[in-house]
């Protein structure tokens, strides 16, 4: 009931869905908690921890032709290659025992002997390939999140749609490095990950031109904003 008598009409006992996806009303509300969460949680990793943070872009090729669900699921194979390949994720703790296995074997196992070969020659031989091997022993083989110390990273999807090319989704990520890269060292291993980016998105038959919009990466100095 108003002051003046009158009276307005409302509702009880509605529910909201929750979803961040198909919801325009719940999802703003979630993207704007989310966005203030992950600003204190970069905030705190670059000014307390001292790490830095990048922001990387990653899209595709498309035309006003081509549905939503081709150029999403374009988008969720180039990602998956990204952060799957062994490239980025090095190499597993069970395939370089397994590596390490090998080469103890091959270092156990003794030349065959040649006819005619005295055994003071074919000790020396066995001898010279065991020190051969043991120069450089097996080590596990890092991938880039290791090699340039990725913490973590946030990933989010945005999905926009102009008259001219149509639906357009792309991945952005925020990178977080336990150390501090120069900007040409955080352009390079954008690129390494655009390689594998286009790989996956090759799979789809999508393509994707670094220079001309396929990867845009930048150190960030306002982690708030980014969130």
């Amino acid at each position: 009931m108003l002051p003046d008598g009158g009276r307005v009409a409302g509702l009880s006992g509605l529910h909201t869905c929750g979803s961040p996806w198909v919801d325009p009303v719940c999802s703003s509300k979630i993207a704007w908690v989310r966005a203030q969460e992950l600003g204190e949680v970069l905030s705190k990793a670059m000014w307390e921890d001292g790490c830095q943070v990048a922001l990387a872009t990653f899209t595709l090729r498309h035309s006003k032709e081509m549905p939503l669900s081709a150029t999403w699921d374009g988008r969720l194979a180039g990602w998956s290659r990204v952060i799957t390949d062994r490239a980025w994720a090095g190499e597993t703790p069970k395939e370089f025992e397994q590596r390490k296995a090998k080469w103890e074997a091959r270092l156990a196992r003794p030349l065959a002997r040649r006819p005619r070969e005295c055994e003071a020659t074919y000790a020396a031989r066995c001898l010279a390939r065991k020190d051969k091997m043991l120069v450089d022993p097996p080590v596990r083989r890092p991938g880039l999140k290791h090699k340039y110390g990725v913490r973590g990273f946030f990933r989010a999807i945005e999905c926009t749609r102009g008259c001219e090319h149509g639906w357009h989704p792309h991945v952005h990520v925020a990178l977080v490095f336990d150390k501090l890269h120069s900007s040409e060292m955080v352009q390079y291993i954008g690129e390494q990950m655009c390689e594998l980016w286009a790989k996956g998105i090759g799979k789809k038959g999508f393509t994707a031109i670094r220079d001309s919009g396929g990867l845009d990466i930048r150190i960030s100095k306002d982690p708030e904003g980014l969130g």
